[in-house]
């Protein structure tokens, strides 16, 4: 038994020194929280958070990944912190979920002021689709494996929600 814990150790450490550090491709100073990729890996889609006292805008970047440039930025529509992105599978469409949390300071009330959930066209420019009059927190989006339904996860103060719409025509379905 003392053999093979000292054979497996020696394996281990072996495989685990014999590795090459990660290597870097390339970096970009961006304010990105989450961060998606085109199926085919050319593109990445990144989202963060732009402040302009008082206020802070939700960004989407869209960067050329095998050529390591920025190709566009949109800031200020959507609304609030950038809490998810997702690529559907075809990478013809993007959505984005958005949404943050104001608190009156010192320790006044906190409330869901500002979120969103959109649906943009691969070049993450216009506005394809949104849902209107949201109350919570999009927290999460995703794409079927087929595309043909995009779907958020929210979170309010006391519950939560997910809603499912189909990408043909963008009205929510209960099934699918």
């Amino acid at each position: 038994m003392k053999l093979f814990i000292a054979l497996f150790t020696a394996v281990l450490t072996f495989s685990l020194s014999a590795q090459e550090p990660v290597q870097v491709i390339w970096e970009a100073d961006a304010k990105a929280r989450v961060v998606a990729f085109s199926p085919d890996g050319s593109v990445m889609y990144t989202g963060g958070l732009e402040t302009e006292a008082p206020y802070s805008y939700g960004n989407i970047r869209r960067w050329d990944v095998p050529n390591r440039i920025l190709l566009n930025s949109q800031t200020g529509y959507h609304l609030g912190l950038t809490n998810d992105i997702s690529v559907s599978p075809s990478g013809n469409l993007v959505a984005s979920g958005h949404g943050s949390i104001y608190c009156v300071p010192p320790s006044g009330a906190c409330l869901n002021v500002i979120n969103g959930f959109f649906i943009h066209n691969s070049e993450a420019s216009g506005n394809m689709f949104s849902v209107p009059g949201l109350d919570g927190i999009v927290t999460g989006v995703s794409f079927s494996s087929t595309g043909e339904y995009a779907a958020f996860g929210m979170r309010r103060t006391l519950s939560s929600q997910i809603k499912v719409y189909r990408t043909s025509d963008y009205q929510q379905t209960d099934s699918f």
